[in-house]
């Protein structure tokens, strides 16, 4: 599963800090403590939701949960929570989440502070919307939009994913491409800002992967079929034909630019040698511009299409998983004891 923690690197938690606060301390980003990454408001909220959706085993595939039977409240199983996140996560989540008492822990650095591990936090948000029961799953995607909205976040919910928004449109899309190669291109240009020339040529190639397949003799057929998305999502009615017959015109007069103009996309003798390296700027900026709105406006041809009933139907699959509440009792003083391994 690729959850947040996999979908943001600390280098761009750092990077929408200094840009746009995102987190606590905003005049001061140089000092921000790396894990920490929410407002402590919000990261109470969240905790406290987690809380609410697991104590009442409304919203929850069972065999996540636990009950005690000396306590109301169900709590979440911390084995299989263990073994969900090993084997989809790569990391023990309950070091960072008390599966029983429901609340995120701080961790001790080895500097002497402790913070909390506000990204993994994110994870435990997105594992439960995954493992929501699916009559329910729209409803724990509410509750937690409604604090994020509320708390007045850089975060919003798309699908199960959480995503950080930023004032740069297509920068908050990038982690959620399904295309490989395109989100290693807007990378390079929109978060380790390559230098121009090479941005110039990268920008390029993103306008051919947008508005082009695959297979060649399709690209026409593929480019006015996006095209004629664009303009049905913004566009009346009567004036789609027209806006359709200027947008070609504007997407092949940069593709005509992107191959004509020498070290585009071709080096070859006869191509247009530019003797300002604004060019490459003006280049960078109209593929972008272009492939930006193209992405944003068609966003389910771009981005992973994976639901979360189908990551949650396959992780029950291949591990085999009984899917019921584990019972446990104890005594005062004693290890909790799972009535399932009792032998009688």
């Amino acid at each position: 599963m690729k959850v947040f923690s996999k979908r943001y690197s600390t280098r761009e938690f750092l990077r929408l800090r200094r840009t746009y606060g995102v987190g606590p301390n905003i005049n001061r980003p140089s000092t921000y403590p790396r894990p920490e990454i929410l407002d402590s408001s919000l990261r109470m909220r969240l905790s406290q939701e987690i809380a609410y959706i697991v104590g009442t085993s409304k919203y929850t595939e069972p065999f996540l949960l636990a009950k005690y039977n000396d306590e109301a409240k169900y709590v979440l199983d911390e084995s299989a929570l263990q073994r969900l996140s090993f084997r989809e996560l790569g990391y023990d989540i309950t070091e960072y989440f008390s599966a029983h008492d429901l609340v995120l822990n701080r961790i001790n650095t080895e500097e002497g502070g402790s913070y909390y591990y506000d990204k993994y936090l994110l994870d435990l948000v997105e594992i439960l919307i995954i493992f929501s029961l699916d009559a329910k799953r729209e409803e724990v995607v509410r509750r937690f939009q409604k604090i994020m909205s509320e708390e007045n976040s850089n975060l919003l919910l798309y699908g199960y994913m959480v995503v950080i928004q930023d004032e740069g449109g297509l920068k908050s899309m990038i982690n959620l491409l399904s295309d490989s190669t395109l989100r290693g291109k807007l990378e390079d240009i929109l978060l380790k800002g390559v230098e121009s020339s090479l941005a110039a040529r990268e920008s390029a190639d993103v306008t051919q992967r947008v508005f082009s397949s695959p297979v060649k003799r399709q690209t026409k057929q593929d480019t006015e079929k996006i095209i004629e998305d664009i303009s049905k999502r913004w566009i009346v009615l009567k004036d789609q034909e027209d806006f359709q017959k200027i947008f070609n015109s504007i997407v092949k007069n940069i593709k005509d630019i992107n191959n004509q103009i020498s070290n585009i996309r071709h080096t070859d003798r006869d191509r247009i040698t530019f003797g300002s390296p604004d060019i490459f700027k003006l280049i960078r900026n109209l593929n972008l511009a272009i492939s930006e709105m193209a992405i944003l406006s068609t966003q389910d041809d771009f981005i992973e299409k994976e639901s979360a009933s189908e990551l949650k139907q396959n992780y029950l699959q291949d591990y085999s998983i009984e899917n019921k509440i584990s019972i446990f009792f104890h005594n005062p003083g004693e290890e909790p004891v799972n009535l399932d391994d009792i032998p009688f």
